[in-house]
C-alpha cells in the first residue's frame, strides 16, 4: 500500500469508534421517527469495517490515484452507514420526506437501478431483471452537537426483500471467496432478483389489503400503523404522511375513540378545514415558523380530534395529572398540543381571543416595561385602542384575576372548572371594555 493509504488507515482506526457512534445516533433518530409516523421498517447501522475499507481503497486507488488522506475522506462517503429496510415499498416517499426533514441532505439522493450498470470483471452474463432497487442518501445531522454538520452518513433505503437479496448478491459477486461465479450461478441470482421484484409487488398488495381490512365502519384500530394507513388513505390530498401517528393513536385510545366510524367525523372536519387554509391568528403563525411542517399538520389533526370529541379531550386532560397511563403515556409535546387545542376550542371566539390578547399585552408591559400596574393598563388601553367602563383599580383586579386563573391552567394541571372560571372572567372583562372607532374585534 502507498503511504497515503497507510496514513489514512492509521487515522481511521483511531476514529472508528467515532463513526460507529455517529451511525448509531442517526440510526436511533430515524428509527424513532419511522415508528412515530407509522412506517414499519428494520433499521441498522455500522461503521465501515477497517479491513473492507482498506480493500475498497486499494481497489479505487487504481482509478483515483489518491494524493492525500483528505482526498480519500472526500471520495468514501459511507464511513458511517445506516440501512432502512422498509416492509412496504410504497412507504419510500414517506421515508424520503422524513430523512429530508430530520437531516441535512448533501447532494441528490442516488437512485438504483442506475441507468448505466457498472460492468463486472469477467462477467459475460447479461441480466434480465433490473437488479438492486433502492435510494441512497448522503446526510448530515442537524444541530450543534458533536456529530452534527460536518460528518456525512449514508442512509440506504430499500425493501426488506431487496436488502436481503443485495447482501447475498454483493458478497457472492463482488467478494467471491472461491473465484468468479459461473454463468449458471449468475443466472440463479438474476432469477432470485426477479422473485424479489415480484415480492415487492406482493408487499404493496399486502399494504393495500391492510387498508381494505380497516374499511369496515365498526373496525377498531389496534395500533398506530393501521391508524396511519386510514388517515393517509382518507386524507391523501393533505400530504399527511409525516405525522406522529403514535401520539395521535395514544390520544384517541385514551379517549376511547378508535373505531373507524367515529374517526370518519375527524376526517370530515379536516377536509372542511384544510391544513393549508388555517386561520392566520397568532398561534398558527408561530406554528408555521417551525422548521418541521409535520408539527403543524399534527397539531391540526389534534385540533380536529378535539373539535369532534371535546368532552373526551377534556376528560383525558383532567386525568393526565392524576393517572399513570403506562404504555399510553403521552409525550410532553402531545399533552401540550391537546391542551392548546382544548383551550382554543373553548376560548376560540373572536371576542374571547381579543380579550386574551389585551390581557396578555397588559401582562407583558407590567412584567417588562412599565413601572406600575396603572401605567401598564393605560399603555395597553392606548395601544389596543380601548377604554374601560370601570375605574382603573377594578380593571387591574379583573386582569390580574384573569391571569392568575390562566396561569394555573396547564396540560399537567387541568380542570374544566378552572377553564369555565376563565371563560367567565373573559366575559366580565369584555363587558367593561369599549372600542374606539378604529378598534376592531
Amino acid at each position: 500500500m502507498g503511504d497515503v493509504i497507510v496514513s489514512f488507515m492509521e487515522r481511521y482506526n483511531k476514529e472508528f469508534d467515532f463513526y460507529s457512534n455517529l451511525s448509531k445516533a442517526v440510526e436511533d433518530e430515524i428509527r424513532a421517527k419511522l415508528h412515530s409516523f407509522g412506517v414499519r421498517a428494520i433499521v441498522s447501522s455500522r461503521a465501515k469495517s477497517p479491513k473492507r475499507l482498506r480493500d475498497k481503497i486499494i481497489d479505487r486507488n487504481s482509478v483515483h490515484s489518491y494524493d492525500s488522506v483528505e482526498s480519500i475522506y472526500s471520495d468514501i462517503v459511507d464511513l458511517a452507514g445506516v440501512r432502512v429496510a422498509i416492509y412496504f415499498p410504497g412507504d419510500m416517499s414517506k421515508v424520503e420526506e422524513i430523512i429530508s426533514t430530520e437531516f441535512v441532505i448533501d447532494g441528490e439522493p442516488k437512485k438504483f437501478p442506475e441507468k448505466k450498470r457498472r460492468p463486472r470483471k469477467n462477467n459475460t452474463y447479461e441480466k434480465v431483471f433490473s437488479g438492486y432497487a433502492a435510494k441512497h442518501f448522503r446526510v448530515k445531522m442537524r444541530g450543534g452537537g458533536r456529530y452534527a454538520n460536518n460528518y456525512p452518513v449514508e442512509i440506504q433505503v430499500a425493501s426488506v426483500l431487496m436488502h436481503a437479496w443485495s447482501e447475498v448478491e454483493h458478497d457472492l459477486v463482488y467478494k467471491p471467496l472461491q473465484g468468479n461465479l459461473s454463468h449458471e450461478e449468475l443466472m440463479i441470482l438474476d432469477e432470485i432478483n426477479g422473485l424479489v421484484l415480484s415480492g415487492n409487488l406482493a408487499l404493496e398488495r399486502l399494504q393495500l389489503a391492510g387498508i381494505k381490512r380497516t374499511e369496515s365502519d365498526n373496525y377498531e384500530f389496534k395500533n398506530h400503523y393501521d391508524l396511519a394507513l386510514f388517515f393517509i388513505s382518507s386524507l391523501h390530498e393533505e400530504a399527511i404522511e409525516n405525522v406522529n401517528f403514535n401520539d395521535i393513536f395514544k390520544t384517541l385510545k385514551l379517549m376511547g375513540k378508535t373505531k373507524r366510524n367515529e374517526l370518519a367525523d375527524v376526517v370530515s372536519w379536516v377536509k372542511k378545514n384544510p391544513i393549508n387554509k388555517e386561520n392566520t391568528n397568532a398561534r398558527s403563525t408561530v406554528r408555521k415558523r417551525r422548521r418541521d411542517p409535520s408539527i403543524q399538520i399534527y397539531e391540526h389533526v389534534i385540533k380536529a380530534v378535539v373539535n369532534v370529541f371535546p368532552d373526551a379531550a377534556v376528560a383525558v386532560l383532567e386525568k393526565i395529572s392524576e393517572s399513570d397511563f403506562g404504555e399510553l403515556e403521552l409525550t410532553e409535546k402531545a399533552k401540550d398540543s391537546l391542551f392548546k387545542s382544548v383551550y382554543s376550542y373553548y376560548i376560540g371566539s373572536v371576542e374571547q381571543n381579543y380579550i386574551d390578547s389585551i390581557v396578555l399585552d397588559y401582562e407583558f408591559r407590567n412584567e417588562l416595561i412599565s413601572e406600575t400596574k396603572e401605567e401598564s393598563i393605560l399603555d395597553t388601553a392606548s395601544t389596543m385602542r380601548v377604554s374601560f367602563s370601570k375605574d382603573i383599580g377594578e380593571v387591574i383586579h379583573l386582569f390580574d384575576d384573569y391571569l392568575e386563573t390562566k396561569n394555573h391552567l396547564s396540560s399537567d394541571n387541568f380542570k374544566m372548572e378552572l377553564l369555565t372560571r376563565l371563560i367567565d372572567k373573559n366575559e366580565a372583562i369584555l363587558k367593561c371594555i369599549s372600542k374606539s372607532s378604529s378598534g376592531n374585534i
